[in-house]
């Protein structure tokens, strides 16, 4: 789905990849050949860009939310739905010092996913954030790949991790998209390393990725502690 906001001689361009799976009681389907329960997976996309459309697409997660409550709502076979969103990311086209309001081009081979799993009384919401992780280390200064691995669980008190078998490919891709920048140096235990460090279109990413999550935890901060009477 390509959703273009226009402001003016300023486009905004947003470009989710959204995939929905049903799981519920659907027996006479396989077993009579009666799909008057099935939804169509036409209907499925129509209805993506209906809620985007009267609602926005704003945070992946949270756009997720609405889309397995509705369908929840509205089917009543249905048990488990998921939600899994792609958000790829374009980058204005320069034009001399300046970024051209209505072009566009691919930001890379980056992107940003979630996973929204939602049944009736149950939501899990799983989304990537090890490249956030991974420029927020590099930011607090220079470091190699497995110092950023210690300095990430540091700085959430263990609380998050990536692994190494993903640290490494990341860490090309960020450098390969222009979002980090390396020099040899010598480790604390006195090892020839690859070190990191932020560029200024790393900086800009870090401060956009910083906002969008901090706006999905103040939505999930009003969501958990809403009471009936705001209902």
């Amino acid at each position: 789905m390509v959703r273009l906001h226009r402001r003016g001689d300023r486009h905004d361009l947003r470009d989710l990849t959204v995939a929905i799976r049903f799981e519920g009681e659907y027996t006479e389907s396989y077993a009579d050949g009666d799909n008057r329960d099935v939804l169509p997976t036409d209907t499925m996309k129509n209805t993506v860009y209906a809620v985007a459309g009267r609602d926005g697409v704003g945070e992946p997660e949270a756009f997720g939310l609405v889309l397995s409550d509705h369908f929840l709502e509205r089917n009543a076979r249905l048990e488990r739905v998921t939600v899994d969103m792609t958000d790829h990311f374009w980058r204005r086209i320069a034009v001399g010092a300046h970024e051209h309001g209505q072009a566009f081009v691919r930001a890379g081979p980056d992107a940003r996913t979630a996973r929204v799993v939602r049944a009736r009384g149950f939501v899990a919401i799983d989304a990537g954030i090890s490249d956030l992780l991974i420029l927020k280390s590099v930011s607090l200064g220079a470091q190699h790949g497995y110092g950023v691995l210690l300095r990430i669980q540091q700085i959430t008190g263990g609380a998050l991790s990536v692994e190494q078998g993903a640290l490494y490919p990341a860490l090309y891709r960020l450098e390969h998209q222009g979002l980090l920048d390396t020099e040899w140096g010598t480790s604390e235990n006195n090892r020839r390393a690859k070190f990191y460090r932020l560029t200024a279109a790393g900086r800009r990413r870090l401060r956009e990725e910083t906002d969008a999550w901090t706006n999905l935890v103040r939505a999930m901060e009003a969501a958990l502690t809403a009471r009936p009477a705001e209902a």
